[in-house]
């Protein structure tokens, strides 16, 4: 789909009136310039057994960003359809409903999984700080500011997405789970712009 297109297909619909892409697929396609500026990094860098790791898992964490760019606009596409099914017989409305919330839940996977490549992506920001290409450094700085706004965006989508299924319980649950891994992600951002701004 899109990581086919040009950029400028890309951002001509972004800003088009259709729901898709929209925010979710943004969020992606933010955590793949940091992932991309990490693996940068770290291919500029002296080679050694743990950069040959960190470099491996790089190119995992971009090719994993680029796929949920497609991946949210598909997901999406498929919550939109589902609130559009007829809704005239009782029969209709339970399977309406039922429909929404396989949609939702599915979608929600999607803002979830985007979450968890920010925290990995992060977290190799902060291992390239201390083992990367010195004269980068402000690209490692860069890459964990924009891992920091991919997952924020994420756990956006996270949220409205719980507010539309509709069950307190779980919301608070998967809330309070990411809340953990976004204090997490702002310490390490903040480790790691401490060390860039000792260097500069």
């Amino acid at each position: 789909m899109y990581i086919k297109k040009t950029l400028q297909t890309y951002l001509n619909d972004l800003s088009a009136k259709k729901p898709t892409p929209g925010g979710g697929s943004v969020a992606a396609l933010v955590g793949a310039n940091g992932a991309a500026l990490t693996l940068m990094v770290a291919e500029f860098s002296q080679k050694n057994q743990q950069l040959t790791i960190l470099t491996k898992e790089a190119k995992k964490n971009k090719a994993d960003f680029l796929y949920f760019i497609d991946k949210d606009v598909k997901e999406f596409k498929k919550v939109a359809l589902a609130y559009k099914k007829p809704t005239k017989t009782a029969a209709q409305i339970i399977s309406r409903k039922r429909a929404i919330c396989q949609a939702l839940i599915s979608v929600l996977k999607v803002s979830e999984d985007i979450c968890s490549l920010c925290y990995k992506g992060i977290k190799l920001s902060a291992s390239l700080v201390k083992i990367g290409n010195k004269n980068l450094i402000t690209d490692t700085a860069i890459s964990s500011l924009l891992f920091e706004a991919a997952f924020k965006s994420s756990l956006y989508n996270v949220k409205i997405n719980l507010k539309c299924l509709k069950d307190d319980k779980f919301a608070h649950s998967k809330i309070a789970k990411y809340k953990k891994i976004e204090r997490q992600i702002i310490n390490v951002r903040k480790e790691v712009l401490k060390n860039v701004d000792k260097c500069l």
